[in-house]
């Protein structure tokens, strides 16, 4: 019976060796990905709600910004096609841009 104990012992001590490398590794892997720090971002909700409000508002300007320019060229580019000389486009873009200028 002491040769079989000794097997299981040394078994269980091979089984423990075996866990603690796994959770050595699963504390590296957290280590390198910062989930502590994430955790503790994820845990601050005025952290979030003011990282979100600002992410919201520069979405809001970039928004706006990118529709004025946008819209400045479409602009441009109805005035040029009303400076050419093509009959009935012309006419219709120029209507157009009369429009858009008188309303300013």
């Amino acid at each position: 019976m002491g040769k079989r104990r000794q097997r299981d012992e040394n078994n269980m001590k091979s089984r423990l060796s075996n866990v603690e490398k796994v959770v050595l590794s699963i504390e590296d892997s957290l280590k390198r990905s910062h989930f502590y720090e994430y955790v503790q971002y994820a845990s601050d909700e005025r952290r979030i709600l003011r990282r979100s409000f600002l992410v919201g508002l520069m979405k809001g300007l970039g928004s706006a910004i990118g529709v004025t320019i946008l819209g400045a060229i479409a602009i441009y580019i109805l005035h040029a096609l009303a400076m050419s000389n093509l009959p009935y486009i012309a006419d219709f873009i120029s209507d157009i841009i009369n429009i858009i200028e008188s309303k300013k």
